[in-house]
């Protein structure tokens, strides 16, 4: 949330034959880990352009009134 600091960057290389053309690209960011709420964005670059940026609010939950944690999984199984 404080805008400048980089949690992880993806790259990917493609290419529009013509201005008519869009191509879907999509990247999972697995075991993200935000370590305080705020507001993040997601920055999209082309040929280090900036095209769109996303907000990503980030929230702490609390879980409701009488909600059972999540059992624990045994590293021995």
């Amino acid at each position: 949330p404080d805008g400048t600091t980089v949690l992880r960057q993806s790259q990917v290389k493609f290419a529009l034959r013509d201005a008519a053309q869009n191509a879907t690209n999509v990247t999972v960011f697995g075991q993200l880990k935000f370590e305080t709420a705020g507001v993040y964005t997601v920055e999209v670059l082309v040929d280090d352009v900036m095209k769109l940026r996303f907000p990503v609010p980030v929230a702490i939950v609390q879980p409701p009134a009488g909600a059972q944690p999540a059992p624990k999984k045994d590293p021995e199984a």
